[in-house]
C-alpha cells in the first residue's frame, strides 16, 4: 500500500507542516507516516542535515514494513490523490521550480520508492553523497549521473511526474529562492528532461 512519508525536526514550521500533511492524507484516504528527526548536537546546518536524511527515512520506512513510499517534504502539501505509479524501483518527478527560475536541478528531491534490493542500493548511495556533499538535491543528481544507465529498459528508475501531477504542492522556500507555491504538473521542465 502506498504510504506518504515525511520527516521533520522540532522546528515549528516543519512540525506544523507535517501535521497539516497528515490531515490532508487523512482527508484523501492516504496512509501517512511521520518520522521525527533528532540531529546531533554539533550539526552546523540543521536544514541541510535534515534534508540529507530523506533517503535514510525511506530506508527506515522499508524496515518498518512499508513497501511503497511517497516521500514528501514536511512543508509541502497533498492537494489530490496520486495516480497509479509505473512499475519501477525509484520514481522521480520533474522539479516544479523549473517554472519559477532557471535551475540545473531537473528532478525534485522528493521521491517515490518501492522496496526492492535496487531501491536500497540507490537510497544508500544517495545518502552517502548527501552526507559527504551536504546537499541532498545536488547529491541526488550526482548519484543519477553516476547511474545514468539505470534509465535504460528495463527501467528501475522512471519519471513519475504524470502520477503526481496535480497532487503535490511545493510551498514557498524558507530560504526565499522559491517565493510562491507551485503544484507539480506534467509539463514542468519537460523540455529539459534528459532521459
Amino acid at each position: 500500500m502506498l504510504t506518504v512519508v515525511t520527516s521533520c525536526t522540532s522546528t515549528p514550521r516543519y512540525v506544523e507542516g507535517a501535521e497539516r500533511l497528515q490531515r490532508q492524507c487523512e482527508e484523501f484516504g492516504l496512509a501517512f507516516r511521520r518520522y521525527d528527526l533528532h540531529p546531533p548536537e554539533d550539526v552546523e546546518n540543521l536544514r541541510m542535515w535534515a534534508a540529507g536524511q530523506k533517503p535514510l527515512v525511506c530506508l527506515q520506512a522499508f524496515k518498518d514494513g512499508i513497501d511503497e513510499v511517497l516521500y514528501i517534504d514536511a512543508d509541502d502539501e497533498i492537494v489530490g490523490i496520486p495516480g497509479e505509479f509505473p512499475e519501477c524501483a525509484i520514481g522521480l518527478w520533474r522539479n516544479y521550480e523549473l517554472d519559477l527560475f532557471p535551475t540545473h536541478l531537473i528532478w525534485c528531491s522528493n521521491v517515490y520508492a518501492r522496496r526492492c534490493k535496487y531501491t536500497e542500493i540507490f537510497l544508500d548511495g544517495w545518502a552517502i553523497l548527501a552526507k559527504v556533499g551536504g546537499n541532498e538535491h545536488r547529491a541526488l543528481h550526482a548519484w543519477l549521473a553516476l547511474n545514468y544507465n539505470c534509465f535504460a529498459d528495463p527501467q528501475p528508475i522512471k519519471d513519475v511526474t504524470a502520477s503526481v501531477s496535480g497532487c503535490i504542492k511545493g510551498n514557498p522556500s524558507p530560504l526565499g529562492y522559491r517565493k510562491e507555491a507551485v503544484v507539480v504538473h506534467e509539463k514542468a521542465g519537460e523540455h529539459l528532461t534528459p532521459y
